[in-house]
């Protein structure tokens, strides 16, 4: 039984301390995310960017690999809950440690619940990520256990003159299609998440598709920003 979910972004840049007025837009998605009040025992969240697809079978990990000097994250995690997702979802347990876009969200929350992460191969093909989230999306919905829902997502990365993938003015417009449809339904979804990964960039077709099936037109946005060209989105749904 899912009882809340939210969209939250995942770029380890979140976890760094603040440096100067630029970084005003970053501060204000990490105070969003940390009014995420996690109303059940179980959090479940999705990530784009696993070295396969599956759920993890445990919750340790590190952003040191991003150049992060924090210590080593453990989340607690609900391994009876684990097995039955992995089971209904049809995918395997994974013995990896959690990727960062299961870290950064779980370390930018205030949430002491019970964890179970799960992720889509980071290779995978927009139109393959969409089909995996929404099988996902099926599979969370038969869970009894009352949970939260996470998809972990950065939406375009090609929103400005400084963003990675430099400034693209499709990019920005499925972006805006992006919003459009989480929070009123309006739009072809496929047209949508395939469009946002394509002229974008962003990573989060999975997760977002997942967020979609399961709170169709009913995100309330809470911050979105875009200060170094990719887009962090922080969505909730009820």
């Amino acid at each position: 039984m899912i009882v809340q979910g939210a969209i939250l972004p995942h770029a380890p840049l979140l976890s760094v301390p603040p440096g100067g007025p630029e970084w005003e837009p970053v501060t204000r998605v990490t105070a969003a995310i940390r009014r995420l009040n996690v109303a059940a025992p179980a959090l479940v969240i999705l990530s784009p960017h696993g070295p396969h697809t599956g759920v993890y079978a445990r919750g340790s990990a590190s952003l040191r690999g991003f150049g992060l000097s924090e210590p080593r994250f453990n989340a607690p995690v609900n391994h009876v809950l684990a097995v039955e997702l992995a089971n209904a979802w049809g995918q395997r347990l994974l013995d990896d440690e959690l990727d960062h876009g299961i870290v950064v969200p779980l370390t930018l929350t205030d949430a002491r619940a019970m964890v179970v992460a799960a992720t889509i191969a980071e290779d995978t093909d927009p139109s393959t990520a969409i089909e995996q989230g929404r099988a996902f999306a099926r599979a969370l919905g038969a869970i009894h256990a009352p949970v939260v829902f996470v998809a972990s997502a950065n939406t375009g990365a090609a929103l400005s003159e400084r963003a990675p993938l430099g400034h693209n003015a499709e990019a920005v417009d499925a972006d805006r299609r992006l919003v459009e449809w989480l929070t009123t339904g309006e739009g072809d979804a496929d047209s949508v998440l395939v469009d946002v990964a394509e002229s974008g960039g962003s990573c989060g077709a999975g997760p977002l598709a997942a967020f979609g099936d399961l709170f169709p037109g009913r995100a309330s946005v809470q911050a979105y920003e875009s200060p170094f060209g990719v887009g962090y989105l922080v969505a909730t749904a009820a």
